[in-house]
């Protein structure tokens, strides 16, 4: 009879992201992929990062954002060039085998690419167990002082 807790992200945190990100594409509708990325990437990092001991990518969370992100930045690409097969080769690459990359294309440079939420591990299993008779906070006797009273209190 053993419950499983799992922790996604809520409903409401999803729609948020995905609102926000919508905001940033939208306001560089005319900004170089560069600009856009560069806004972006911050943006994803710090959303997953956040929900990183959570089980986001076990239940598809964090591919159905990444998923909501290629759908807004394929019609950021399809209003840009007017055709979505010149977008997708003028805005997507292959990089170390990895097809379908977001990324610009700099020659000689090293390519600024767009970082995926599903690039970030994350788990809610992740932690170390603390054993019953040990305490996972280190206080040291010179930390204590003794008050008016019996009790011991940190200083």
């Amino acid at each position: 009879m053993g419950f499983n807790t799992l922790i996604t992200p809520s409903k409401k945190a999803s729609k948020a992201h995905q609102e926000q990100v919508g905001r940033i594409i939208r306001k560089h509708r005319s900004s170089p992929q560069a600009a856009l990325i560069k806004d972006l990437n911050p943006v994803i990092r710090g959303w997953t990062s956040y929900f990183s001991n959570s089980d986001a990518q076990t239940f598809g969370e964090l591919s159905k954002q990444d998923h909501l992100t290629y759908l807004k930045l394929r019609r950021w690409a399809k209003r840009r060039c007017g055709n979505i097969n010149d977008g997708h080769t003028k805005y997507w690459t292959t990089i170390n085998g990895n097809n379908w990359v977001f990324a610009t294309k700099n020659r000689g440079r090293e390519p600024l690419r767009l970082l995926l939420h599903k690039e970030f591990s994350s788990s809610s299993t992740t932690f170390v167990k603390v054993k019953g008779d040990k305490s996972p906070v280190v206080i040291l006797p010179s930390t204590l002082t003794r008050k008016t009273s019996k009790a011991w209190f940190v200083s």
